[in-house]
């Protein structure tokens, strides 16, 4: 979503016009993740993201139009990052790993 003036963005309207942003949930803003690819740690950070606070997982990411043309690249980085993060999480308290998240 584009946003309305230079300074605001649109995302967390948009995130909480679709219904996800109520209780246990918590709207993140660059919320800075690391993760393991092609033998290295990389970090990024996510634009937005709504968290279920009751397990800890991410369960939106939400991707400001930056008219890169590497955006789509970036969402998916973002993605897998947070995969890896909630299936780190999921091990620190002995649960298994999710194979999938859709």
């Amino acid at each position: 979503m584009m946003p309305t003036k230079p300074e605001e963005s649109a995302i967390i309207d948009f995130a909480e016009a679709l219904g996800y942003a109520h209780r246990p949930r918590a709207i993140r803003t660059r919320k800075e993740l690391q993760f393991f690819t092609c033998a290295e740690v990389k970090c990024t950070e996510l634009d937005v993201c709504i968290i279920d606070c009751g397990v800890n997982d991410i369960i939106l990411l939400v991707q400001e139009d930056k008219r890169l043309g590497d955006a789509d690249a970036q969402l998916v980085a973002k993605a897998i990052a947070a995969f890896q993060d909630m299936n780190f999480k999921r091990r620190a308290v002995a649960l298994d790993p999710l194979v999938r998240k859709v």
